[in-house]
């Protein structure tokens, strides 16, 4: 009767039939056949609400009362439990994983209730509802999302959830609202972790994660998670995640929801008796944890486990689970040798018996004065006292310092580099001196050095010239020896122990000096391209033959001073 021909309709419609209610006194089976028959000829919210694509289709039954404790039941983005449950699992790309989830969030209150789309999206506060919804449907199956709904639905309306979500909402929803966040433990806990995520802009990431913990999603509407949570999410140190829970903790605490936990997932059985047809994920936490190394991708972990990023994300998540973090600069991981000059038996030689300053030892090696500090340091040769009061200035002439800064217009930096001094003393020298500072505009002449090729004899391209007589040019060169081979940057920092913010901003500078890109962008292992091959290529004979006549160096070095 349903499937009659006056029944029929090329349009979807958001009820199941206008006669509904002349058939329920025919009993609750025949209102099911033919909410059942409906289904094909109803839109997504109709299936949703009367749930026409599972085996127990219903009228809609609950009040806005009963829909509102369901959404005080629900976090903004579904669990990450459950939403694996509705990912296919073959999906090459799923960007939109955080859309995904809040659609799923707000269309859980539409199953057996009048809230319809909008207002479910209003209660949840997911404002950009259409576009999160296009990011599902483009992914899931349309049948199968009714159908798992339906389910989580009826579930949530069954058990207890032991966190307000609603509440949390209500209490840590404004970004313009201030956590409880306590910045010295973390700065303390950071010290002791030898790391220096301790700025600003770390201080907002961890913000917006310790809003996330309370919330349950992201603070932030929208399809897409900035680019840095996937990093956080995937590899973390344990140490910042208790950090997190403890700040999350005093926060609940200072709201009188101390009883409440910090975080929730539903229970795995609760679904042990639904027929959904994507089967849970067992994969044993042992196997997990024992893919996330240190030197682990998040794609080559995905790839092993069978799984996408995202759901591989999605797993780590709802496990609590994190891949092991790197050492860290300051860390115990062994250094390879030092090389040419910073030999400790050289190093020893030019600091102490010939008496040679730190910057000074630093334009022989052609590097930064704070390498030989290092170098001094784990050489273990004790540094000299600094200058007594009144050294510098007595050493110094006045006419010469008038000279070279205001006749010549050499820099401040340029001369306390000669002097080896601090940029401070020779400020206070002009000051004192009563030599006037150079006006606003002036331009210094050109930072230049002499090639510490030019002895070796042997012919310059016109590239090396250019980068062997420009301030920092060789030490720019020495770092970009030791890159190649490397799987990325990251880890090249790490093994030649310096930063990673120092290493780019060499490579950078070597690269705008050159004028062409040295290594190729984004290839594992780091490969030079074919110009910057000859390059570095020149660059490794011209240090061989300078590293063989550094014992000569240094006693002309010993004589001039």
């Amino acid at each position: 009767m349903c499937r009659s021909s006056e029944q029929e309709t090329f349009e979807l419609r958001e009820h199941p039939t206008r006669n509904l209610a002349n058939w329920l006194p025919a009993g609750p089976r025949v209102v099911r056949r033919i909410l059942a028959a409906s289904d094909p000829q109803l839109t997504l919210k109709a299936r949703l609400r009367y749930g026409t694509a599972t085996a127990e289709p219903a009228v809609p039954h609950l009040t806005e009362a009963d829909i509102t404790v369901r959404a005080s039941k629900t976090p903004g983005m579904l669990w990450p439990s459950w939403t694996l449950r509705l990912l296919p699992p073959k999906s090459p790309h799923q960007a939109r994983i955080a859309g995904l989830r809040r659609a799923c969030a707000s269309l859980l209150l539409i199953p057996g209730g009048p809230a319809g789309h909008r207002t479910a999206a209003r209660i949840m506060s997911n404002a950009q509802f259409r576009s999160s919804l296009e990011a599902l449907l483009a992914f899931v199956d349309v049948d199968h999302l009714c159908t798992s709904l339906v389910h989580y639905a009826r579930l949530l309306d069954a058990h207890d959830v032991p966190i307000d979500y609603q509440r949390r909402r209500d209490l840590f929803g404004d970004p313009a609202q201030e956590l409880l966040l306590d910045e010295s433990a973390h700065w303390l806990l950071c010290k002791e972790l030898g790391n220096r995520q301790f700025q600003q802009v770390h201080l907002q990431r961890l913000r917006w994660q310790l809003r996330r913990l309370l919330l349950g999603a992201d603070p932030e509407s929208g399809n897409h998670a900035p680019a840095w949570t996937h990093r956080f999410a995937y590899r973390t140190h344990s140490g910042i995640l208790a950090f997190l829970h403890q700040q999350a903790r005093r926060n609940l605490d200072a709201h009188d929801l101390g009883v409440e936990p910090v975080t929730w997932e539903p229970p795995a059985h609760w679904l042990d008796a639904l027929d959904l047809p994507q089967p849970h994920l067992d994969l044993p936490d042992e196997r997990v944890r024992a893919l996330l190394t240190a030197e682990s991708a998040a794609h080559d972990v995905a790839r092993q486990l069978g799984l996408t990023v995202h759901q591989l994300r999605l797993l780590m998540e709802s496990r609590g689970l994190s891949a092991a973090t790197r050492p860290h600069n300051k860390g115990t991981y062994p250094r390879p040798p030092r090389q040419g000059i910073l030999v400790p038996e050289r190093l020893r030689d030019l600091y102490e018996r010939q008496g040679l300053q730190q910057l000074q030892i630093a334009e022989l090696a052609s590097c930064s004065s704070a390498v030989v500090k290092t170098a001094l340091k784990q050489a273990g040769i004790a540094r000299r006292p600094r200058r007594a009061a009144g050294e510098l200035q007595r050493s110094v002439d006045p006419d010469w310092l008038r000279t070279e800064y205001h006749d010549r217009g050499r820099t401040v930096a340029d001369i306390a580099r000669e002097l080896a001094a601090c940029d401070t003393n020779v400020s206070q020298l002009l000051d004192t001196w009563g030599i006037p500072r150079h006006p606003p505009g002036h331009r210094a002449p050109p930072a230049w050095q002499p090639s510490p090729f030019a002895d070796l004899g042997i012919p310059l391209s016109a590239k090396m010239q250019h980068l062997s007589t420009r301030r920092g040019g060789t030490e720019w060169l020495r770092t970009a020896l030791l890159i190649p081979g490397h799987r990325t940057r990251r880890s090249a920092a790490l093994t030649l122990g310096i930063p990673r913010t120092s290493l780019n901003h060499r490579l950078r500078m070597l690269e705008t000096a050159a004028g062409f890109e040295i290594f190729k962008r984004r290839k594992r292992p780091v490969v030079a391209t074919s110009r910057g091959r000859a390059l570095l290529d020149e660059a490794q004979h011209l240090f061989q033959l300078l590293d063989q006549q550094l014992p000569h160096r240094a006693d002309i070095a010993h004589a001039l001073e």
